[in-house]
């Protein structure tokens, strides 16, 4: 990591733990409060009424509360640790300069070029491989070989 993100990281757990360590102590300082309320009004209780208990204590609530701060912090140093290369690494995000496509200037004379080229071929020999022999003939002769010689095993009746 470069030092402005682990300035960020520590920057961020420090202030998790303040804000955690804060609340605590505000919600410990109030539990003991109504602790002390709770024994006055233990010495004038009456123990034929009876009253509902609260929930969760504040204690208890602190101490989660405290927790769940800790947990968070320590799961962003995890993270941090385990994918070193996260904050500086390649980004898939868009780069502002992307490379520019090739466009065809003039597409009807490309086409025309292609066509010509094609028909080229269809019009005149040439080899398609010289390795194995295969020669690539005009297909005007190519009709005039099978109107002639037929096709080896094609069906009688389909002439």
């Amino acid at each position: 990591m470069t030092d402005k993100p682990r300035n960020r990281l520590a920057a961020a757990f420090a202030a998790g733990a303040a804000v955690a360590l804060g609340l605590g102590i505000v919600l410990v300082g109030r539990a003991r409060r109504r602790a002390g309320a709770r024994a006055m009004a233990d010495e004038t209780r009456n123990e034929e009424i009876a009253t509902e208990r609260t929930d969760v204590t504040v204690s208890l609530a602190a101490a989660l509360f405290a927790g769940f701060a800790v947990v968070l912090a320590l799961s962003i140093v995890g993270v941090a640790l385990v994918y070193p290369n996260s904050r500086r690494g390649p980004s898939d995000a868009p780069r502002l300069l992307t490379a520019q496509p090739r466009l065809e200037i003039d597409p009807a004379t490309d086409l025309a070029a292609f066509r010509a080229q094609q028909q080229g071929e269809l019009a005149h020999y040439g080899w398609v491989d010289r390795e194995h022999g295969v020669v690539r003939i005009p297909i005007e002769q190519a009709m005039r070989d099978i109107a002639k010689a037929g096709i080896n095993d094609w069906p009688e009746g389909a002439k």
